[in-house]
């Protein structure tokens, strides 16, 4: 019913039967084992930005907040494999592309999700904040337009599903 109302919310997870097999057929191969191994060496930089950010920390006889390493290394990694984008969350920590990471799943809306579908419906209140969503999906659309005009050849899992696409 909420589906039915509000759309794809959480994109392959919410889709069933014939739209479901469409789309895993067009997703599939731009998460190929070989299409994902290309991204090794850009996680394996983040990786090395991680442990420098961690020295410096130590360094500075700072105290390691782990949690929050974790999700600057986390993002990293979201905007450079995902998206081909050098966001920096280490040194540049409230980036665009973080602080809109960081509203698109806020925990209210699970909850309520959760716990009050109905409500939810009523009210048309996606899972999702909105203005996050269309920062990212107008961040998609963008790239790939670049990409397209330019013919640039990016080893990120974007690159992997533009080219799933026009095969």
């Amino acid at each position: 019913e909420y589906l039915a109302s509000m759309g794809l919310q959480l994109g392959l997870s919410d889709l069933r039967g014939e739209m479901w097999k469409t789309l895993r057929k067009l997703l599939s191969p731009g998460f190929s084992a070989p299409r994902l191994k290309k991204t090794t060496h850009a996680q394996n930089r983040i990786s090395r930005l991680l442990v420098d950010h961690l020295r410096k920390q130590e360094e500075q006889g700072s105290i390691i907040e782990i949690e929050e390493d974790m999700k600057k290394f986390a993002m990293t990694c979201i905007a450079d494999v995902a998206f081909g984008l050098d966001a920096d969350c280490f040194n540049d920590p409230d980036n665009d592309f973080t602080s809109k990471g960081k509203a698109l799943s806020e925990e209210w809306r699970f909850l309520m999700c959760f716990f009050f579908p109905k409500l939810m419906l009523t009210l048309r209140i996606p899972v999702f904040n909105p203005k996050s969503t269309k920062h990212f999906e107008k961040l998609c659309h963008q790239i790939v337009e670049q990409r397209r005009n330019s013919k640039e050849e990016r080893k990120d899992i974007l690159n992997s599903m533009i080219k799933a696409v026009d095969e």
